[in-house]
């Protein structure tokens, strides 16, 4: 398949462990205890709330919106610094999952300040971390290593593993992104080990994806369908939707590359469900696009253009530059074959605008980097 999936931080911002689309039951504990413990409005009601907040982002984003926001008010009313640095970073999550990267990286730098003001090294590292893959989010690579360098340096302050391990994870996958493969793989194997010494298996899952992922890369496919495989079994095993969904998706593009495309569409009709199932928008752009680009190539234009049209309209909502060119591709052909070629004009016209309007775009963004960086 033409279109790969993005090669993304699986860690990314320090997710809830079992992502399903249903509330699991210590969320629906939470939520009990808010409603119906007599609590003033105190400290140990921001930290349920900022609980509550962090276990929906998978599954319920618009009432983890609703929970962090109400952290947020609380927190600043009692003048909690610890309690506001999490629920303003638990909303610039939110924003990130919903793909809308500005105000997510204007809430983590939010977070961050908040953080340096009480010097908690924990909520630095966080803060920095959301940084990071904002900006790695908007091309912004250099920019964004520092920043996941920087969170790296404050978590070992921290003393907290789990966050040491999924910094070490995420400059690992910013480095598989760039095929710098050598040291994206030792962070990994790392992590392996150490994830073993734990009997840490959100760790072991997460890092067997990083490996099946990074063996793909290299064209080691019966490698790579070891470490899916371990990765898929784990995941469950223990209830984690999202890297099913993950795997769904690479078993889906391996199994189309061999030929075997039965399979192939079985893997990525179920990435689709699942991802459908968690609703979230960063995840379905991936899938969308990648079965956007299977039913092209196998010349079944019209499920092809029923999918891209769906993830035109997200990525467009999203302002996700990355995928859009594969949907108005899909969208081309599929007017193309059915003869309608005016139709398949126009798009090509709609879609040269866009590339004009995301050029003007990138420009002026790299000029305020040029300003930020030299205070011009």
């Amino acid at each position: 398949m033409k279109a790969s999936i993005t090669i993304c931080f699986l860690f990314f911002l320090f997710l809830p462990f079992s992502l399903k689309a249903d509330q699991s039951p210590l969320t629906d504990s939470l939520i009990h205890l808010l409603e119906t413990r007599n609590t003033a409005p105190d400290t140990f009601r921001v930290k349920l709330l900022n609980k509550v907040a962090y276990q929906l982002l998978n599954s319920k984003l618009d009432s983890s919106y609703q929970y962090s926001i109400e952290a947020i008010d609380l927190s600043s009313k009692l003048n909690f610094g610890t309690g506001l640095s999490r629920s303003t970073y638990l909303l610039g999550t939110y924003y990130w999952l919903k793909g809308e990267n500005v105000l997510s990286l204007q809430k983590h730098e939010e977070a961050l300040a908040i953080a340096e003001e009480i010097n908690s090294p924990y909520h630095k590292a966080t803060a920095l971390n959301g940084l990071g893959v904002s900006y790695v989010q908007l091309n912004s690579l250099d920019r964004g290593l520092n920043y996941l360098h920087e969170a790296l340096e404050e978590a070992k302050k921290s003393g907290n593993e789990f966050l040491i391990s999924a910094l070490t994870a995420n400059i690992g996958w910013l480095h598989l992104r760039e095929k710098n493969y050598d040291i994206a793989e030792s962070h990994f194997s790392s992590l392996i080990d150490l994830g073993k010494q734990k009997e840490d298996t959100r760790m072991l899952i997460n890092n067997n994806v990083a490996l099946g992922t990074l063996y793909r890369k290299k064209g080691n496919y019966s490698k790579a369908l070891a470490y899916f495989d371990k990765s898929m079994k784990l995941s469950k095993e223990n209830g984690d939707r999202d890297k099913q969904g993950y795997s769904h998706i690479y078993y889906g593009e391996i199994y189309s590359e061999f030929g075997q495309q039965v399979l192939a569409e079985q893997h990525l009709l179920e990435a689709k469900k699942i991802f459908e199932e968690i609703k979230t928008n960063t995840r379905l752009v991936n899938i969308y696009a990648s079965l956007s680009d299977f039913y092209t190539a196998q010349n079944r234009h019209i499920e092809a253009q029923t999918i891209a049209n769906k993830g035109l309209a997200l990525a467009t909502e999203m302002e996700n530059d990355e995928y859009q060119p594969i949907f108005y591709e899909s969208l081309t052909q599929a007017k193309s074959v059915s003869g309608d070629y005016e139709g398949a004009f126009l798009l090509q016209k709609e879609f040269m605008s866009w590339k004009d309007s995301l050029n003007a775009k990138r420009k002026k963004q790299k000029v305020l980097e040029l300003e930020t960086i030299y205070k011009i």
